[in-house]
């Protein structure tokens, strides 16, 4: 149906369950996947040159792309991985080019579900995405604060400790 399906990571829980959304829709249209990371550095002066191991606080979301890739492969979908860098701040375009320079038909992302509020004053990779994107995007979110307290207390009363 789509054809590509971009999906961007970035080694948080939502991102994980983008995964499980993007495996479901591919599976039942034959898309192929792309999984997209996008490290952003620090500015640094051209003449002071990065801290030694800038890079390694990113390298397990790194790696959870990679495996993510692998992931989908061993469950017999068509699955790609595509690492980018960039400065701070400029993750959401990069996204959004690797969507185009792969032809996707739909990007899907997590989200840490800022509100629009919260989003445009924290920058969020994902709200700019879903705003600027020129094909459909799906961002899945957390719950947001207090749900799933909300919920857990409405389970104890059912079920009677609480």
């Amino acid at each position: 149906m789509f054809g590509t399906i971009l999906l961007a990571v970035d080694g948080s829980e939502p991102a994980e369950k983008a995964v499980e959304l993007a495996a479901r829709i591919a599976k039942a249209d034959g898309d192929e996947i792309v999984v997209v990371h996008v490290t952003e550095r620090l500015p640094y002066r051209e003449v002071q040159p990065p801290p030694e191991g800038h890079l390694e606080g990113d390298r397990g979301a790194i790696q959870l792309a990679e495996q993510y890739t692998k992931d989908l492969e061993a469950a017999g979908l068509r699955a790609g991985v595509d690492l980018r860098h960039t400065m701070y701040g400029s993750a959401a375009r990069l996204i959004l080019d690797a969507a185009k320079e792969h032809g996707a038909g739909l990007i899907v992302m997590g989200s840490r579900g800022h509100s629009d509020l919260a989003a445009l004053l924290l920058g969020s990779v994902a709200h700019k995405v879903l705003h600027l994107s020129e094909c459909p995007s799906s961002s899945h979110a957390d719950d947001p604060p207090g749900v799933k307290a909300a919920a857990d207390t409405r389970r104890r009363r059912r079920l009677g400790s609480g």
